[in-house]
């Protein structure tokens, strides 16, 4: 059986979380908006944005034990905002969260300091507990991605097969050909000596059963 103050600790929770929670009503700290700037999960309130831009540095040790450096990587950036959603407004902005993660939709997160484009979800747990009240609260991460469509493109015959001059000397073709002599060519009917021969096969092979 819980104790008095315990009973006193969750209460006071309760009213220290809804508290924050009614004060955040009047200006949002980061929104989340789609490509077009147009604003999402706008009955949902965030908390807290925590953004993290970082970098990789190449370095490289010298002889004298010191290091030098010659090249800096940016990683993506990561982004992670808790969000409360009160009671009568999760059933639908829950949702709505859901999809933009599965479809792995683009967002912009838009802070106080700055704007950060190309953002999708990655992570979305939630908590739901007694001194949150009748409010849900979602701690999303979002990392900045860049898309890429592969392509495959066909490779003439001159670039596969062996030429004549590395041919004399043993050579073969290129280990990536994928067509090693003629390159990418079209199907063409069959003539009739390879019908005739087709058809003289067919028989042979009826005359088994």
């Amino acid at each position: 059986m819980s104790s008095f103050s315990d009973l006193m600790n969750t209460a006071s929770g309760a009213v220290s979380s809804y508290g924050l929670y009614a004060s955040s009503l009047a200006v949002d700290v980061v929104r989340i908006t789609d490509e077009n700037g147009a604003q999402l999960f706008s009955l949902a309130r965030s908390m807290r944005a925590a953004m993290n831009r970082s970098s990789d540095l190449c370095e490289h040790p010298l002889e004298t034990g010191n290091k030098i450096a010659d090249f800096k990587i940016i990683k993506p950036n990561v982004a992670q905002l808790t969000m409360f959603i009160p009671g009568d407004a999760y059933g639908t902005v829950y949702k709505d969260i859901e999809q933009a993660y599965v479809s792995s939709a683009s967002l912009i997160v838009q802070t106080r300091a700055s704007s950060f484009a190309n953002m999708v979800i990655t992570d979305m747990p939630h908590d739901e507990a007694p001194d949150l009240g009748d409010v849900v609260a979602v701690t999303l991460t979002l990392k900045e991605v860049k898309w890429f469509t592969s392509s495959v493109e066909t490779m003439p015959a001159k670039e596969v097969s062996v030429s004549s001059k590395s041919a004399k000397t043993g050579g073969t073709a290129k280990p990536d050909a994928d067509t090693v002599k003629q390159g990418q060519k079209r199907t063409s009917e069959a003539t009739e000596s390879t019908k005739s021969k087709s058809t003289s096969i067919l028989k042979d092979i009826k005359g088994w059963f």
